[in-house]
Formats: C-alpha cells, sequence, structure tokens
C-alpha cells in the first residue's frame, strides 16, 4: 500500500515544504504556482506566486499540497481517510 497525504494550506504551502524537505530529509518534486498554472487569470494577482500543487517524496510516501484560495480555505478540524482500494 502507497500512502500519499495531500495538504491545504492557507498561503504557507512553499514554507511548509521547504520545513519538511530539511527536516524529514524528502526531496521536492514539484512546485507550481498559481501564476504558471491555466488558473493564472482565475486568482487574484496577489495569490500567483502561492503554491497550486507541490509534491515531495519521502522514501515510498508522496506528500503533496496545495495553498487554497482564501475563500476555499478552512482551519483543519482533524483528518480524514480516503480509501481508494476497490473491491
Amino acid at each position: 500500500m502507497r500512502v500519499s497525504p495531500h495538504l491545504c494550506f492557507d498561503g504557507r504551502c512553499r514554507a511548509a515544504f521547504a520545513v519538511y524537505e530539511k527536516v524529514l530529509g524528502g526531496t521536492i518534486q514539484t512546485m507550481l504556482t498559481y501564476r504558471e498554472s491555466p488558473m493564472a487569470d482565475q486568482v487574484d494577482l496577489n495569490w500567483h506566486d502561492k503554491i497550486v500543487h507541490a509534491t515531495m517524496l519521502l522514501g515510498d510516501v508522496e506528500l503533496t499540497g496545495v495553498d487554497l484560495r482564501p475563500q476555499d480555505y478552512r482551519q483543519p478540524q482533524g483528518f480524514c481517510h480516503a480509501d481508494n482500494r476497490r473491491p
């Protein structure tokens, strides 16, 4: 089984992934900004340097992250588990 957690941030994804890379010894594979994405014309200019998709490898774990736009972000209140296996 492969674990792939997805983390949602309020604009601090880049900083968080930099810490995870240093502390956990991961390797950042992707750090795509809203400016670089097809969504560039749909987000406020202040949000262009925020992350629309980040990927880090931590051994067999693939960690992904995103900076959710202010109207979409909700402070974490726990976690959920999505089981994508089919019977």
